[in-house]
């Protein structure tokens, strides 16, 4: 009898062990699944951010080019003036 209690004593003690242990293992789990999730929302928002640089940037360059081939137009212009002044 005093064996019988004994040994409920002892695989309640393991059931108490095995279900903390499986919590455990549900939390490292969940803790890992959490940090891949976060992992991918930064790389998904670097990303974006890269993406906006990048627009950034060609609109500047765009910007820049323009500028220039309006000055080359000015300096065109300023040219041909020139020259039909020099005829009259």
């Amino acid at each position: 009898m005093v064996c019988q209690r004994i040994s409920a004593q002892k695989s309640a003690r393991n059931e108490k062990k095995e279900k903390k242990e499986k919590k455990k293992e549900k939390k490292k789990k969940e803790k890992k699944k959490n940090k891949k999730k976060e992992k991918q929302e930064k790389n998904k928002e670097n990303k974006k951010k890269e993406e906006e640089k990048k627009k950034e940037k060609n609109k500047e360059k765009n910007k820049e080019k323009k500028k220039q081939e309006k000055k080359k137009k000015e300096k065109k212009k300023k040219k041909t003036k020139n020259k039909d002044n020099k005829k009259e």
